[in-house]
């Protein structure tokens, strides 16, 4: 075990293995990450949890300038699992913005290849005989094994959005099913339409939480923070200071119909300036209320038919 942050005057290094949780809100900061491919906003998320110390205020020669996040990409299948998490078309198109990136500073200018004509060709062009996996990797790494450059957060926003960009997945399974659930959502997700989003949100599998046991521990954390004229009213300082000492990752599957979203009644707290009212729905959007308590050892206590179910999570 290991504290989180590491003390000051601790010098032994030590390794965190994990899943896809490092993608969800856990308050780690760690130096290197070393991690598969996966869609570009999945790797931005994870590649949140580096250096979470080094903030807007600090020097930049506080900041070391050696690689601090390594990719690896498997020629046979992308990854080392047997099963795929992730679309790949997703997964390669993730891999050649990555690389265009790369090129882009290497040349020391900037260079808009289009993406999508790029990928239908290789569709259409390869050796029959050859995934396209294989093709799409021989194609990306000709002869070097290894690429690298420097990302920043504009940056990472930017790759995002073209990866995201409704014409390059247009014939994607993934933009066929996202515009599916949307319609479903529009629909209400009620009635004849519920079995039919619950098998679209089968995926999901964790949902943030604050146990109804702490909701008024943590109203009065809320009225503190925005009451505090010290402090910088901002979404990355609300959330390391308030949501991580009480939301708690929880299975969806598990998730009852006594869940309540957490907006619905923050509209009507008392002792908020408007505009601060306003920075504090936003920011909880997506968090739920769910009757059950959490235990330190233990984890999250749900009620269940009078029953207590354990529900073990990582914080």
């Amino acid at each position: 075990m290991f504290s989180n942050p590491k003390p000051n005057d601790e010098k032994e290094g030590k390794i965190l293995v994990a899943t896809q949780v490092i993608e969800v809100s856990l308050d780690i900061d760690a130096d290197i990450l070393f991690t598969e491919l996966a869609p570009l906003d999945a790797l931005v998320q994870r590649m949140g949890r580096i250096w979470r110390r080094y903030g807007p205020v600090s020097k930049e020669t506080a900041v070391d300038d050696k690689s601090n996040i390594f990719i690896w990409v498997f020629e046979n299948g992308l990854h080392s699992g047997k099963s795929y998490i992730y679309e790949t078309d997703l997964l390669l198109l993730s891999l050649k913005l990555l690389k265009d990136k790369s090129d882009e500073q290497k040349n020391q200018k900037t260079q808009i290849i289009d993406i999508k004509n790029w990928y239908s060709n290789l569709k259409v062009n390869r050796d029959k005989n050859t995934t396209l996996i294989s093709s799409t990797i021989h194609e990306i790494f000709p002869q070097e094994q290894t690429f690298e450059f420097i990302c920043s957060e504009y940056e990472k926003y930017e790759l995002v959005n073209r990866l995201y960009d409704s014409e390059l997945l247009a014939e994607s399974k993934y933009l066929k099913t996202f515009f599916k659930t949307r319609d479903v959502l529009d629909a209400g997700y009620m009635s004849d339409h519920k079995n039919e989003a619950q098998k679209m949100f089968r995926n999901i599998y964790t949902i943030m939480a604050i146990p109804s046991s702490r909701k008024e521990e943590f109203i009065v954390s809320i009225k503190r923070y925005f009451n505090n004229q010290h402090n910088i009213k901002n979404y990355t300082d609300f959330k390391k200071n308030v949501l991580a000492e009480f939301v708690l990752q929880i299975p969806w599957r598990q998730k009852v119909g006594t869940a309540r979203v957490i907006d619905e009644w923050l509209i009507y707290l008392d002792d908020i300036e408007r505009e601060n009212k306003k920075k504090l729905i936003r920011w909880c959007q997506g968090i739920y209320i769910e009757d059950g308590d959490y235990d330190s050892e233990r984890g999250f206590l749900k009620k269940k038919e009078g029953l207590d179910d354990i529900i073990k999570i990582i914080i």
